[in-house]
């Protein structure tokens, strides 16, 4: 058994190091810790001690405080590392100032997200008294999208995933170059460590993912009596405005889409990343931030947005930037706003924890990590596609078998 079991390890050990993740351009110019025994343990324990100790505060905030959740979990999750290396030397001093750097880093590109979403706040106060709204339907207004009771029609849905798209474009857009600035890590390697952004790569994420989401979504309608709800009909009166709808909802959400990637799979991923040599330590981190940032607690569902959240980072890592994975990204999206169910501000409540969604979500994290290697393996869509990560042997993984 102990010798099989090792020989399994050896063989998906293999196969993970030639398929080029540790290997990204995205961690070359990140100093990564040395290989040291103790250095490791330390780092691997404290974050994910600071990790459980995170969701164990959001989970007893609630939902209700998203934005002080966030700071909690970014802050605990930093100082835990540093507070256990006090009293250490070398390789775990080493580690404690990466963190603080974090810290530092993370709390400027917060202060600056949160300047700017006040500020274009006030623009869009500013601008529709202007325009003589009365400021006491605005309020009216903002309390029933957040109903639970709110059903938003064809223009309102537009105007929520773009009032999305720009606010979390612009916050997380200045969290980056504020964290970039401070942490003196270049801004665009966040974006992509190709000469310029691949937007064959976007195009590729979007269709190869949207159409494995789109077979997946079919199987259990047929086979699983799934229903479907197929918003994109009920809101848009007649098939142009239906197709107006499709193609402005799909620009918005790319930029939403566009935006976390930049933040998740751009900027922390990298960082985690020069904390630790054990690849499934930062994928695990950022996973669970992704997940644990969107507010939403329910079992089920914290763990499919996890779940996906590690496999977007394999995206990126394997591509050597944030474009196929964004793609993927807003593929996810579109297909929840267009057919499953509509775009709402409010969470729903949490549902008990079911086994049964440990299938679906494993089959969507095999459907990403199939989707990226395919992409990469089949020549004729590499070809359309463009180049993945360099040095990453698309045949080095079936050798490793052989």
């Amino acid at each position: 058994m102990d010798s099989n079991g090792r020989g399994l390890w050896g063989q998906v050990a293999q196969v993970w190091r030639a398929l080029g993740v540790n290997e990204s351009p995205l961690l070359r110019d990140m100093q990564r810790p040395e290989r040291t025994r103790g250095g490791e343990r330390l780092a691997a324990v404290s974050l994910l001690a600071g990790l459980l100790a995170a969701l164990v505060i959001a989970w007893r905030i609630g939902t209700g405080a998203e934005g002080l959740m966030i700071i909690a979990a970014v802050g605990i999750i930093v100082m835990v590392p540093a507070l256990v290396a006090l009293a250490s030397r070398g390789q775990a001093g080493r580690l404690a100032m990466g963190w603080l750097w974090l810290l530092l880093a993370s709390l400027a590109g917060l202060t600056g997200g949160t300047i700017v979403i006040i500020m274009l706040a006030i623009v869009a106060i500013v601008v529709f008294i202007a325009c003589g709204v009365d400021p006491n339907v605005m309020q009216s207004a903002i309390k029933l999208i957040q109903s639970p009771n709110f059903k938003p029609g064809y223009w309102p849905m537009l105007a929520l995933v773009w009032t999305l798209a720009i606010t979390n474009g612009a916050m997380m857009l200045t969290f980056v170059w504020l964290a970039s600035l401070v942490g003196r890590k270049p801004l665009k390697l966040s974006f992509t460590t190709a000469r310029r952004w691949r937007w064959r790569q976007l195009a590729g994420g979007l269709v190869l993912y949207g159409a494995a989401l789109g077979v997946m979504q079919l199987v259990e309608i047929i086979f699983f009596g799934q229903k479907a709800a197929l918003p994109v009909f009920a809101l848009s009166p007649s098939l142009p405005m239906g197709l107006l709808f499709v193609a402005l909802a799909m620009v918005g959400l790319t930029l939403a889409a566009g935006a976390e990637e930049l933040v998740f799979r751009g900027w922390l991923l990298r960082n985690a990343a020069g904390l630790t040599r054990w690849t499934w330590v930062f994928l695990l981190i950022n996973g669970v931030l992704f997940s644990a940032v969107h507010g939403d607690f329910d079992p089920n569902a914290f763990i499919a947005r996890a779940a996906m959240g590690v496999g977007f980072s394999y995206m990126a890592l394997r591509m050597g930037g944030i474009e196929f994975s964004t793609g993927a990204h807003t593929a996810n999206n579109l297909l929840i706003v267009l057919f499953i169910e509509p775009l709402t501000l409010v969470t729903p409540p949490p549902m008990p924890f079911d086994p049964g969604s440990l299938v679906e979500t494993s089959v969507m994290f095999i459907l990403i990590i199939a989707v990226t290697e395919i992409a990469i393996r089949v020549p004729f869509l590499a070809a359309l596609i463009g180049p993945p990560s360099p040095g990453a042997d698309p045949g080095a993984a079936n050798e490793a078998f052989s």
